[in-house]
């Protein structure tokens, strides 16, 4: 898989970083020749399309870290990357009662087609990726994202989320925890949880590599802002150096590749 890819970009990182990124919702391309009508353009400017401000946040913490990263370049109204191939929101037919023109009538044929074109190459470079960031000394994969500040008329409050499932239940406290003595309205598992199988992508790409896993959410008002977003990556670094460098964290060890 090449960094240029339609389905992953990759991002190199250097021998040693502890950390790996991904970012499943990094950005809102549609394939070449796929041409939204004009009732679905307003759409694809929303948060449905993609994670504003996600593919920002992934980059600064990987420029911390000197960390790798995998990005999904295109939009998650046309495949969503942290959603498995069964999941029903894997392909949206509808977003809040609009019917998207480019996924009307998809039968089988259509949607095997589209999860060969775009979900198996980002998860096979995601994958690939985790698995050379562990081999040179990668310790945990951290996914990126962020959510919309008004879900369907519901008003959020909440700044951040660390996600997380019971195999990361304690990294992902401990970092939430971090947040919050930082001074960010920073909870567990929300707006979404991880407990629901909704870190996907982050999950599968770890898994392969055998690395622990969490998912951060920045609501993307603050992500989007640029001064905020550098003090979430000071402050996420910040918290993420605390695990790396706790006793008990119960990260893998690795032996980091020599330059």
């Amino acid at each position: 898989m090449t960094p240029t890819s339609p389905a992953a970009q990759v991002l190199p990182g250097r021998p040693g970083a502890p950390l790996f990124f991904t970012c499943e919702h990094a950005g809102r391309a549609l394939p070449p020749g796929v041409r939204p009508t004009a009732a679905d353009r307003p759409w694809m400017r929303t948060h449905w399309a993609w994670d504003p401000g996600a593919a920002a946040l992934c980059r600064g913490l990987a420029r911390r870290f000197g960390a790798a990263a995998v990005l999904a370049p295109y939009s998650r109204l046309w495949l969503d990357p942290n959603r498995g191939p069964a999941d029903d929101t894997l392909i949206r037919a509808a977003v809040e009662g609009h019917a998207l023109s480019f996924n009307r009538a998809l039968g089988p044929e259509a949607r095997a087609a589209r999860i060969a074109s775009h979900h198996a190459p980002y998860h096979a470079a995601a994958e690939a990726a985790a698995q050379a960031a562990r081999d040179a000394g990668a310790r945990l994969v951290v996914s990126c994202h962020t959510f919309t500040p008004n879900y369907l008329g519901q008003p959020r409050t909440v700044e951040m989320g660390v996600l997380f499932d019971e195999s990361g239940a304690a990294l992902g406290r401990r970092l939430c925890a971090a947040l919050a003595a930082a001074g960010w309205d920073c909870r567990e598992n929300e707006p979404w949880s991880g407990m629901d199988n909704l870190i996907y992508g982050p999950a599968r790409a770890a898994t392969a590599a055998g690395l622990p896993y969490l998912e951060i959410e920045l609501r993307n008002d603050l992500a989007t802002d640029r001064r905020r977003r550098a003090a979430a990556v000071r402050d996420i670094g910040r918290g993420l150096e605390q695990l790396l460098t706790a006793a008990d964290a119960q990260l893998p060890r690795t032996n980091p590749a020599r330059v």
